[in-house]
């Protein structure tokens, strides 16, 4: 893994327009903050502060984990969010289509009945 690819990486994370859970989003962060500075090294926000406290967590999580490391996970995630997203709009395309088949085959039903009655 290099900065290259970790950056391609980030740059299609930046063009996903399908939804992410909060626990992807959290992941990645994690990922991504242990990859371009290291262990966390700030205080835990209080958890009163619930946003600052899970990406806090999410950071944390990836203590010990090498730059390196983390670049090629995160890589890694945002590739399967990418499929994820990439499969999603190929379902929603093939309903689209069936969709319009199963209104054509209505239509000429419908035809075929004015025309023999």
């Amino acid at each position: 893994m290099c900065q290259v690819e970790f950056e391609l990486a980030r740059a299609a994370l930046k063009q996903l327009k399908g939804p992410v859970s909060d626990q992807e989003k959290l992941l990645v962060y994690g990922l991504y903050k242990q990859a371009t500075q290291g262990d966390c090294d700030i205080p835990a926000p209080p958890a009163s502060d619930v946003k600052a406290r899970a990406k806090w967590e999410a950071w944390s999580a990836n203590k010990g984990t090498s730059k390196m490391d983390a670049m090629r996970s995160y890589a890694a995630k945002v590739e399967e969010l990418t499929k994820k997203e990439v499969g999603g709009m190929e379902r929603q395309q093939r309903g689209v289509q069936e969709g319009r088949h199963k209104g054509l085959r209505v239509q000429s039903e419908e035809l075929r009945k004015e025309e023999a009655g």
